[in-house]
């Protein structure tokens, strides 16, 4: 009631505006008033639900079946799912009770609903069914519409000829049943067949036929509908301003019945067309209305394409977290319907998406899905061609043998007419004649779609080698700064060892010329105090005797050699394990003097380190090149260095 009243409100506001009326306009202004009071109950959603629940509740029969096929018809564009439970159990009380009529009432209706929900192959297989029933009581209505059905489901399958084929099959019983709403709804189909084929100019007249019929016939339940595709039209022919002015108008219809489903797929419109003129937030806003609009009518697969629609948006305005964020909603919920073209879809935004963050491997898994599941779309297309040929061939087939059934009795019947017979056998002729022109004209329209499918092929091939060639610089790019990064990595290491090395040896020979330089001096000072003891008397010479135990102390050779070995194991790690393995079975004095050799000090040092005369030293050298297996003048520096 409340849409009834905004809707009146709103005419009253044109004739304000306007005081010296067309008569055209005048025309409109009524009309829309008719719509806005012919549909005020379908405006009040909830009473009607309420009261047809209530109804079925006291009703038995027939009557609790087209009870059931009203809430069907009432919840088809608003709640695709609660339409579906209402038709299926409207089919099984029909077929218990072996109505055929209904059956094939309730199929038609299941049937739509599934279309509804993007389950095309469903829907076709409960519409074939439909088809086969024949109804006790034969209404043109019912036929146009499984036709309609049918047609739609095709479409939305993407068998264009088959949907032509059945729309056109739905305007003659229409036709002949005078049936004007029918007649209109056909036109507003073949619109968006046309649309789906890209044929913009064909669909534009079919849906002004639509708008012209709706307004002559005074059928008016679809010119929200109309409005909405000839948006469409006029926005892809680049005329937004009238493109918008034609939403505008469509809204204002399904607003007045009440088509949920409609006004989510207007606002859909909106927004691309805002998208396109660069106004992102009011695209944005729109798509958010819609999203709204087709959860209540459970349109998974719309929901999906809106999602993904968004995350477009959000990529165009740089908001690459809310993008990945709408990406991911649109492919869990085209994953889980198996909507394959919004999944492509989405796979590729993801990859831009990855791409501008720099995850280039998880970029190109996202084109590699892309791919297959552009390969599993093709096959599925085809698929359903070669399905709809072979139904199409066993069609003709039974045709055939029916003609040559009805044949043989004709010529039972007139066996003793030759006149009839004439009569019988030009029109075989012109039947076979008419048979082989329509195998000509089917083999140049499947030698067509053939070509059509190469050029396809191709150009796909030709997408495809492209993507192999931007992934393929990617990855070398990839692999040119992974290179470039380990060679920076190991030159740094390489710097650090080197400088590691450089800081041990030189503390090694800070330590080791400490160790000399204590020595020479206390040496010195030993010589000075025993000289000056001999000289003393008994108390001084106990004094010195005590100072030189002092610097015996300090003269101690293992405390020495115990500091230089924790040093030359830090700057030079594993060194006397190596001499070990290499020399097994050296004293302790050997080992000091490999490892003071492998510093590069000389004998002199070595001797004031060791606290051993210069003799002994070399004495020990000759000693080491025996145990090395060395030449008398061997250089065991060399030797020691090579380990």
């Amino acid at each position: 009631m409340k849409n009834l009243v905004m809707c009146i409100l709103s005419i009253i506001k044109q004739l304000q505006a306007s005081s010296a009326m067309t008569g055209k306009r005048l025309r409109a202004v009524i009309i829309t008033l008719l719509i806005c009071i012919s549909f005020t109950s379908f405006a009040n959603a909830p009473s009607t639900a309420d009261s047809l629940r209530r109804q079925l509740s006291k009703v038995k029969g027939e009557e609790h079946v087209r009870t059931q096929s009203a809430l069907a018809e009432f919840y088809m564009y608003s709640d695709g799912r609660e339409a579906l439970a209402y038709a299926k159990e409207a089919y099984l009380e029909a077929a218990g009770m072996n109505n055929t009529t209904l059956m094939m009432r309730s199929l038609t209706q299941e049937g739509l609903a599934w279309s509804n929900l993007g389950s095309y192959d469903t829907s076709i297989s409960i519409l074939r069914k439909a088809l086969s029933i024949k109804p006790r009581d034969k209404n043109p209505g019912d036929l146009g519409k499984l036709y309609s059905v049918l047609g739609i489901a095709y479409e939305g399958a993407g068998i264009s000829d088959s949907a032509l084929k059945y729309y056109h099959e739905a305007f003659r019983v229409y036709s002949l049943a005078k049936d004007d709403q029918g007649i209109v709804n056909t036109y507003l189909n073949l619109g968006c067949l046309f649309m789906r084929l890209k044929k913009f100019d064909e669909a534009g007249i079919n849906l002004n036929r639509a708008l012209n019929e709706s307004f002559s016939r005074k059928a008016v339940k679809a010119l929200g509908s109309i409005y909405n595709n000839l948006g469409v039209v006029e926005d892809v022919r680049g005329n937004k301003e009238k493109s918008l002015g034609y939403y505008t108008k469509a809204l204002k219809y399904q607003q007045a019945v009440g088509n949920i489903g409609g006004m989510a797929a207007i606002y859909h419109n909106v927004a691309i067309i805002h998208f396109d003129l660069n106004e992102y937030g009011q695209a944005l806003d729109n798509f958010k209305k819609s999203i709204a609009l087709k959860y209540e009518t459970g349109n998974r697969e719309g929901i999906a394409t809106t999602y993904s629609s968004m995350a477009e948006v959000y990529l165009k305005i740089d908001q690459i977290q809310d993008a990945e964020a709408y990406v991911i909603k649109a492919l869990e919920i085209a994953a889980e319907g198996r909507y394959l073209v919004v999944e492509v879809q989405a796979f590729k935004q993801l990859a831009v998406i990855y791409e501008r963050q720099g995850r280039y491997k998880e970029a190109s898994a996202q084109w590699a899905k892309a791919l297959i599941f552009s390969d599993s779309l093709y096959n599925q297309s085809v698929s359903r061609q070669l399905s709809e040929m072979q139904g199409r061939y066993e069609l003709r087939h039974k045709d055939q043998e029916n003609q040559i059934l009805r044949q043989e009795k004709n010529q039972q019947r007139t066996n003793n007419h030759f006149l009839v017979f004439a009569i019988i056998a030009i029109s075989i002729v012109l039947i076979l004649l008419f048979i082989l022109l329509r195998m000509k004209v089917l083999s140049m329209r499947k030698t067509k779609e053939l070509f059509e499918l190469e050029i396809a092929k191709r150009a796909n091939d030709y997408r495809l080698l492209e993507i192999e060639k931007r992934e393929e610089e990617m990855r070398q790019l990839y692999l040119v700064q992974k290179y470039k990064s380990e060679e920076e990595i190991r030159a740094l290491e390489l710097s650090n060892l080197n400088t590691s090395v450089m800081l041990k040896n030189r503390e090694l020979t800070t330590l080791t010329a400490n160790f000399i330089n204590k020595n020479e001096i206390l040496g010195q000072i030993k010589k000075e105090l025993v000289n000056i003891q001999r000289q003393a008397t008994e108390k001084p010479a106990n004094d010195i005797t005590e100072l030189i135990k002092v610097i015996n102390s300090n003269l101690d050779k293992d405390l020495n050699w115990k500091k230089f070995k924790i040093s030359l194991e830090e700057s030079h790690t594993g060194f006397l394990e190596r001499l070990i393995k290499a020399v097994p079975d050296l004293t302790l004095n050997e080992q000091k003097l490999c490892a003071y050799l492998f510093v590069g000090l000389s004998s002199n040092e070595i001797a004031q380190v060791m606290n051993i005369t210069l003799a002994a030293v070399n004495k020990g050298r000759q000693r080491m090149r025996k145990r090395l297996q060395l030449p008398v003048n061997g250089d065991i520096s060399a030797f020691l260095n090579a380990l």
